[in-house]
């Protein structure tokens, strides 16, 4: 649980990839860290040329990873 939460708030570099979490895993999270996970797949994203609303989308399946 607390490696889970570690995770989602310490990676900051837009280009490195974001790994796939399980279901188990993003249940144990805070709403905070949640929110930050999203926002930070997010931000990856637009940053290699999605539209927001498609990041969005995409960001929000956290089952598949973001290479």
């Amino acid at each position: 649980m607390t490696a889970a939460t570690t995770l989602a708030s310490t990676s900051n570099d837009e280009l490195a990839p974001e790994p796939a979490w399980t279901a188990e895993a993003f249940e144990t999270l805070s709403e905070d860290a949640v929110v930050g996970l999203l926002l930070r797949r997010m931000r990856k994203l637009i940053a290699r040329g999605l539209d927001p609303a498609e990041s969005l989308i995409a960001a929000s399946r956290a089952h598949l990873p973001i290479p």
